[in-house]
């Protein structure tokens, strides 16, 4: 297949074009034809290794944004079709070149999380925010059952729309579930500083992390920060070296593991501090959920299915489940109350219009004997005169 660019052939950039050789930093390609489908326009974003310019498709009169990719990241993406989830017009491929490909995509928005997040911010903020984070979990889910890892999930590669749309994008570590890790990695303070994990495989619980240090951001304004010897530490530094701390982290092991069929062996995770001791503005079940998916709990999130179930829940005003926070009795009382209102109300109603029925039963028989002992004392009297009189 030709790949038609409006490009300068040579290797220095002018008023006409852009050369594909100094676009790319590689030597040029062979088997481009230089024609007039794309015009290339200013560089937009850098996504993983890959860069994302704007161009215009004259075939199809519209602005798109082309991501130069390497094949698995083509591959990769080619999978995924979710609602948010950056779609794909087309994946053309880029022959003798490490950039194998090319994606046409649409102009994506630029606001991203990141840039919505305040230190310290207000509930209703971090309601909102947490929305757009349920969305990101559903695209992580829908990745987990097609197989595939995101690994650099953060609020700088959370894009949120003009009308509300969020998007997961950036899918260039992206790695199969049960691969080995490798050397990749993604970005500091929201990589799993877990040391061992399923013999060094990709799992679920690496994307759970992340989404866990993402709602830590979105509480707080902060990466994670954890205890490290009585002092405060943000992010994890030991994320490339699988090997076990000096820092005294808490250790616990799990038995059962849910995403490769066999037994995990040790992990050992920093103890963070919660998030609503930093900001006291973040509500508390917020907090449990964000410890469980950083898994600062006993009882570690084994699947996103359960950390959304956990977040709608809090969104809906409804309490969590037990393995992330038991409700103390008076906030299961409070929260009762304020969820059937139009219950009480009704309740109260019925039974102030029983007790005014009562009452004014009551009053009604009162005043009918007072009335009726008058007048037979009425009665007695006129009766005493008449026989006084005779």
């Amino acid at each position: 297949m030709n790949i038609k660019l409006r490009l300068r052939d040579d290797d220095s950039d002018g008023e006409n074009g852009i050369s594909l050789c100094s676009l790319l930093k590689s030597k040029p390609m062979r088997g481009i034809e230089y024609g007039n489908r794309f015009t290339l326009g200013q560089q937009i974003g850098v996504g993983g290794e890959g860069k994302v310019f704007e161009a215009y498709d004259s075939a199809l009169e519209r602005n798109v944004a082309l991501k130069f990719v390497d094949r698995q990241e083509a591959v990769t993406i080619a999978q995924l079709n979710h609602p948010s989830i950056i779609p794909i017009y087309d994946s053309l491929e880029i022959p003798n070149n490490r950039f194998s490909h090319f994606h046409v995509m649409p102009i994506c928005p630029k606001p991203k999380l990141s840039e919505r997040i305040k230190r310290k911010a207000k509930e209703s903020k971090i309601r909102q925010n947490v929305g757009r984070l349920i969305a990101v979990c559903y695209a992580v889910k829908y990745a987990h059952k097609k197989g595939i890892i995101h690994r650099d999930i953060k609020p700088d590669n959370i894009l949120v729309g003009e009308q509300g749309q969020t998007y997961l994008s950036d899918w260039g570590l992206a790695g199969k579930l049960g691969d080995k890790i490798g050397d990749a990695v993604g970005t500091r303070g929201f990589t799993s500083p877990v040391i061992e994990i399923a013999d060094g495989v990709l799992t679920e619980s690496i994307d759970i992390y992340s989404l866990g240090a993402t709602l830590y951001t979105i509480l707080t304004g902060e990466t994670p920060v954890y205890f490290d010897g009585g002092k405060r530490v943000n992010g994890f530094s030991r994320i490339r070296s699988f090997q076990r701390p000096t820092t005294p982290f808490l250790s616990r092991k799990n038995d059962d593991d849910c995403h490769s069929g066999g037994q995990c062996k040790k992990q050992v995770v920093p103890s963070f501090f919660p998030p609503h001791t930093i900001n006291r503005r973040a509500p508390k079940e917020l907090s449990a959920i964000c410890l469980r998916a950083l898994g600062d709990t006993s009882t570690p999130y084994k699947c996103v299915s359960k950390m959304i179930s956990d977040l709608e829940c809090w969104t809906q005003d409804e309490p969590l489940s037990e393995d992330t926070m038991r409700e103390p009795w008076l906030d299961h009382q409070r929260r009762w109350l304020g969820n059937n209102k139009f219950f009480l109300v009704t309740r109260l109603l019925l039974i102030g219009a029983l007790v005014s029925t009562i009452v004014l039963a009551s009053l009604s028989v009162s005043i009918f004997l007072k009335n009726r002992q008058i007048t037979g004392h009425q009665e007695h009297k006129e009766r005493l005169e008449a026989i006084a009189s005779l």
